[in-house]
């Protein structure tokens, strides 16, 4: 019956199960000597048998607290420790006192709080390094969840549609408001391939320029021509939604490239084919120069001259397209930028302004001899494009903050229609009737072997302006 009692009985902790074990053990124990001096016959009287009882209980329960006392602190420190566990507090440890057993639970909890530490601090490494690449990435990135809604977005995503400006939070109907249309209709379209923002028209320019007089950032130096994007679409799960993930690489520059690179492979083809064309004719034709000489003929001789004349303008000519094919890698150095354009004002008029600090144009490095040509060309086109020589003004200018430093040229002639600015910077394209069509297109060529951008646009207030993007190092 004590024996069913007992199992009926629900303790909660097992501090309690060990004391009340320990009391019945000492009771069993004090009853059977009870029982023993009984059947020899020991008189023992009924007080006696009841305060022997209670003495055993007070002992054992004594005895029991006692021992039991550092096992309790022991169990609340394993309870406490599990629970900072559980709740993602990695720091908290159990001071092991004993080398029983507790002793090693103790020790392996602590283990797994520092293995958890370490993981922790891994993936927290790993994060940091995610989002360095995801923030410096050229790569605009957009993550909508399942309400369509934006939850993250790189800086290549702000600048190029938010203006710099954090917009995670709104809704991708909100924010394509916004946003060109080409751009919503890629994304509408929710397929991976290619779109192209088309350049933005004067009227939109006049509305940009009465906002702001100077250009924000390296992106903006590029809406006089078209871009060419990629567009690719991923859908995954996180933590149980649904979520778009949005990744727009432009690659503009690599179709620039391309496109310049077969021109190369054209223009040294063609250069190698009529030279080998030109050197027997002007050969043959300097033979009958002398022949005719002799002979007085008047009437060939001024055929022979044309003839001549004609050959060496070829020549010229295409030695001016080899130059183009053969531009060399750019020798980057640190300009004294004052002393170069001083200099450049030797050849031809202007006025220039720098705006930076010393130590930003320490920042800025490129090739002499390659810049002085860019410089004057870009000169060139604005003396003959009809302004007045005191119109022609060069700005130099650094924002540190974009690690950029911003080069503009402009003049006040006629400026160019829409069809020239998309055309002006393709090689062969000119509107001059002696032009070649490579004055421009050398420019472009020259700023982007200093990993620069260029771009042509007209002034409110008439003629056209040249915008360079460089790179500070």
């Amino acid at each position: 019956m004590t024996v069913k009692m007992l199992s009926k009985l629900r303790f909660k902790t097992l501090h309690s199960r060990l004391i009340t074990a320990c009391i019945c053990s000492c009771l069993i124990a004090t009853s059977l000597v009870l029982l023993i001096l009984y059947f020899k016959n020991v008189d023992l009287s009924q007080s006696l048998i009841t305060w022997v009882l209670a003495l055993s209980l007070a002992l054992s329960w004594l005895v029991s607290a006692a021992l039991l006392k550092n096992l309790n602190k022991s169990i609340q420190a394993l309870q406490v420790s599990l629970l900072n566990l559980q709740d993602g507090e990695f720091n908290a440890t159990v001071s092991q006192t004993s080398n029983d057993e507790f002793g090693q639970i103790s020790q392996q909890v602590n283990q797994v709080a520092a293995a958890l530490r370490q993981q922790r601090q891994n993936i927290y490494h790993r994060e940091l390094l995610l989002d360095k690449v995801n923030q410096n990435s050229p790569l605009a990135m957009l993550l909508f969840d399942q309400n369509q809604r934006l939850i993250y977005s790189n800086l290549a995503a702000r600048q190029w549609l938010n203006k710099g400006h954090n917009q995670d939070g709104s809704l991708l109907s909100d924010l394509t408001l916004n946003w060109p249309q080409t751009i919503s209709q890629a994304i509408e379209h929710g397929q991976d391939g290619l779109f192209t923002l088309e350049p933005i028209t004067d009227g939109e320019k006049e509305k940009e320029n009465a906002k702001a007089n100077s250009p924000k950032n390296s992106q903006e130096a590029h809406k006089a021509e078209s871009q060419t994007w990629h567009l690719s679409t991923g859908d995954f799960q996180l933590n149980g939604q649904q979520h778009k993930l949005y990744l727009f690489k432009q690659l503009t520059r690599e179709f620039n490239r391309q496109e310049v690179s077969v021109w190369k492979k054209v223009i040294r083809v063609i250069s190698h084919e009529i030279n080998n064309s030109i050197a027997p004719i002007s050969s043959m034709t300097h033979s009958g120069k002398i022949l005719i000489e002799q002979k007085g003929d008047e009437k060939l001789s001024l055929v022979f001259n044309t003839i001549d004349k004609r050959i060496k303008h070829l020549s010229q000519f295409i030695a001016g397209y080899a130059e183009f094919a053969r531009l060399p890698e750019p020798q980057r150095q640190v300009l004294d930028w004052p002393a170069f354009l001083n200099e450049l004002q030797q050849q031809t008029q202007f006025t220039f302004q720098i705006q930076a600090e010393q130590q930003d144009l320490q920042q800025l490095k490129v090739d002499p001899s390659q810049f002085e040509q860019l410089l004057i060309n870009l000169l060139k086109n604005a003396h003959e494009s009809g302004s007045k020589p005191d119109a022609i003004k060069l700005d130099l200018q650094t924002q540190t903050s974009q690690s950029l430093a911003l080069l503009t040229i402009e003049d006040a002639g006629k400026g160019m229609n829409e069809q020239e600015l998309q055309n002006a910077l393709i090689p062969f394209y000119s509107t001059k009737q002696q032009g070649t069509g490579l004055g421009l297109a050398l420019c472009r060529e020259i700023v982007e072997a200093h990993h620069g951008q260029i771009s042509l646009q007209n002034k409110v207030e008439g003629g056209l302006q040249v915008r360079i993007g460089l790179p500070l190092e």
